[in-house]
C-alpha cells in the first residue's frame, strides 16, 4: 500500500505520526504561491494555518484529492465550489474545539465588560482609566447559534453566575436545554432589544450571511456588546461600522476579520474603518480561540483518521 502524501499547515509541533504517511509541514505560509509549491505531489491537505484555500490554489494542486479542515466551518477556509469542480473531498473535524472556544469566549466577555484592553491602552498613553462596570450577574446575554459552542458557553456562564439571564436564537429550539439551564428561546429582534451582550457561534452559510444587519443593529439595546466567534460575514460590516461610529451599539469583538492573512494590510487600509476604532469600541484577533495545544493534537488525530478512512474508500 502506497504511503499517503500529506501537507499540513499551521504553526504547531507535530506529534509522532504513523509511518504510513509522508508528511510535510508548512508552519507559516507566506502566500498562495508558497502553498501551491508545497502542494505539489500531495494527495491530502490538512488545513491548520491562516490561509483560505481559494480557486487559484486548488486549480494548481494537480494531485490533491482530499482536504481536512482543522475545525468546523469548511466554507470559511476552503472555496467549496472550486473543490467540488475538481472533485476534491472536503471534510472538517467538528466539535473538538468547542470547549476551547467557549472558554475563550467567556474570558473575552468578562475581560471586555471591564474594558481591560482600553485600560491598558490608556495607561500606555499616560492616562489612568477607571470606570465601574457590569458583571455577568448584571447582564442579559443572547447566544445566536445553540450548537456545541453555544451550549458549552451557556453551561460555563451558569457555573459562574447562576442568575445571569441567557436567551438564545437557533434554527432548532431546544426545550430540554431551556428547562435544564433556564434559558429562553426568542427571535433575533427580541434578542437585539433585550440583550446587553450578544455572542455569535453559528455556522456560516447563505442563510446566516449578514444575519446581523442594519435592522438588528438599529433595534439594539443601548451599549450592546457583540462577540463574534463565527465567520465575520455573519455580520454586515457596513452596518456594524455605522452602528459603532454613531454609538448605536457599544462594542464589538471579532476572533477573525473581513480581511485575513495576507489580505490584512492593517488599520490604514481597512475599508470599513473598524480597525481604526479604539479598543473601547472594536477589537479583532487572528482566530486564536481554538489554538489550544491540547485541542490541536486532537484535531490532528481526527484529521489523520479521516485520511485513513479516505484511503479505504
Amino acid at each position: 500500500m502506497d504511503r499517503a502524501n500529506i501537507l499540513i499547515t499551521g504553526d504547531f509541533d507535530l506529534p509522532i505520526y504513523n509511518e504510513s504517511f509522508n508528511v510535510i509541514q508548512l508552519r507559516i505560509p507566506n502566500d498562495d504561491a508558497d502553498i501551491i509549491k508545497h502542494l505539489k505531489g500531495m494527495e491530502h491537505y490538512i488545513v491548520g494555518g491562516p490561509e483560505y484555500v481559494n480557486s487559484n490554489i486548488l486549480s494548481q494542486a494537480q494531485q490533491l484529492k482530499h482536504i481536512v479542515v482543522m475545525g468546523t466551518g469548511t466554507n470559511s477556509f476552503v472555496d467549496l465550489n472550486a473543490a467540488k469542480t475538481k472533485n476534491i473531498k472536503v471534510e472538517n473535524t467538528p466539535s473538538i474545539n468547542s470547549n476551547a472556544v467557549a472558554e475563550f469566549a467567556l474570558g473575552a466577555i468578562i475581560t471586555n465588560l471591564a474594558s481591560s484592553f482600553h485600560s491598558k491602552d490608556e495607561l500606555l498613553n499616560g492616562r489612568w482609566y477607571q470606570k465601574s462596570h457590569d458583571t455577568l450577574s448584571d447582564i442579559t446575554i443572547g447566544i445566536i447559534g445553540l450548537g456545541n459552542i453555544g451550549k458549552k458557553l451557556t453551561i460555563k456562564i451558569k457555573a459562574i453566575s447562576s442568575t445571569t439571564q441567557i436567551i438564545y436564537y437557533s434554527r432548532t429550539r431546544n426545550e430540554y436545554f431551556e428547562n435544564e439551564y433556564g434559558t429562553k428561546f426568542k427571535n433575533l429582534l427580541e434578542l437585539s432589544k433585550e440583550c446587553d451582550v450578544i455572542v455569535l457561534c453559528l455556522t456560516y452559510n447563505e442563510q446566516s450571511h449578514n444575519i446581523i444587519n442594519s435592522q438588528f443593529l438599529n433595534s439594539a439595546k443601548k451599549n450592546m456588546m457583540i462577540f463574534n466567534f463565527s465567520n465575520p460575514l455573519i455580520i454586515d460590516p457596513i452596518a456594524l461600522s455605522k452602528s459603532l461610529h454613531t454609538n448605536s451599539i457599544g462594542f464589538a469583538y471579532f476572533d477573525g476579520y473581513y480581511d485575513e492573512w495576507i489580505n490584512n494590510k492593517g488599520a490604514g487600509s481597512d475599508k470599513y474603518g473598524l480597525l481604526n476604532l479604539g479598543s473601547n469600541k472594536f477589537i479583532a484577533t487572528s482566530h486564536i480561540a481554538a489554538q489550544a495545544k491540547s485541542v490541536i493534537l486532537e484535531l490532528l488525530s481526527e484529521a489523520f483518521i479521516k485520511i485513513k478512512e479516505f484511503g479505504l474508500n
